[in-house]
């Protein structure tokens, strides 16, 4: 990792680089911020495209994202996407990804999060509002919108079927509250499902300690440090913030995810805002 002393303000020819290896496929990666004035882009191959160009392409364990004309393709972004989310970085921003995905790192976002805070970015106004209350439903995934002044996220899981009970996290909206208590959350994993994702071609790069793995009776592999209080509840948390951030980031206002995953996360937004829930919070966003 290096990172250059935190500057007083954000400069054009600064940067800081991580490199590591990626959850999925195991090769030497590794991301770059810079700042360049505009929109969030993501740059990989010699490519760059904004954020709202991107769509997801694969939601399984992860999230990979490409452009329509398939010209730029990223794999693992979501940590990525929710550390600028908690630093409410919607401008001016580069990620620049060397190899096929975003390193694992510490298997959470508190690296990627450090880096960017690093360059002095500044934060900006939250683009979506809240300005009706509903709820939307995706299976066992269920989502509740509620108006409000503050942005408060809170995301409940259940894995009372793995043995590790109901776990609930909160997020409100505040980047230190963000790099304490929801970035150092790390992926996880069961080992019953251990053969199903290498054969997929997913999780061959987890390592020790980056990626908490339990066994059939909900207990914690031996192989990192163990899992701290609501870390998995904290985790799905980190993933709905970065799954927010590709349609545009979280809305200001209350929302609560009963069972959140990527492939519902990713598509609840613009279905909130097709419903009238969610509508953009100034009339400059874009």
């Amino acid at each position: 990792m290096t990172v250059p002393a935190a500057p007083q303000c954000q400069a054009a020819g600064a940067s800081a680089r991580l490199e590591g290896r990626g959850l999925h496929t195991g090769q030497p990666c590794s991301v770059e911020f810079s700042y360049a004035e505009g929109p969030v882009c993501l740059e990989a191959g010699g490519e760059r495209a904004p954020i709202s160009e991107l769509v997801p392409a694969r939601t399984d364990r992860g999230v990979q994202v490409r452009t329509a004309d398939g010209r730029l393709t990223v794999e693992s972004v979501e940590h990525l996407m929710g550390a600028l989310a908690g630093l409410g970085l919607y401008r001016d921003v580069v990620a620049r990804i060397a190899g096929p995905e975003v390193p694992l790192l510490g298997g959470g976002a508190l690296e990627l999060a450090r880096a960017a805070q690093s360059l002095g970015f500044r934060s900006s106004c939250l683009p979506w509002r809240v300005v009706r209350s509903g709820e939307i439903r995706y299976g066992e995934a269920r989502y509740a919108f509620e108006t409000g002044d503050e942005l408060a996220l809170t995301v409940v899981v259940d894995f009372r079927r793995r043995g590790l009970g109901v776990q609930q996290a909160r997020w409100d909206g505040r980047a230190e509250t963000f790099i304490r208590d929801i970035a150092p959350a790390r992926t996880f994993g069961f080992l019953c499902e251990r053969a199903t994702l290498l054969a997929a071609g997913r999780a061959a790069g987890a390592e020790p300690g980056a990626v908490l793995v339990f066994d059939e009776d909900g207990q914690a592999l031996p192989i990192g440090a163990p899992p701290a209080e609501s870390e998995l509840a904290r985790h799905k948390l980190l993933d709905l913030l970065g799954d927010f951030f590709l349609c545009g980031g979280p809305p200001l206002g209350k929302v609560l995810a009963w069972r959140p995953g990527h492939w519902s996360n990713t598509r609840v937004l613009p279905r909130a805002v097709a419903r009238g829930l969610v509508a953009r919070s100034h009339a400059d966003a874009a």
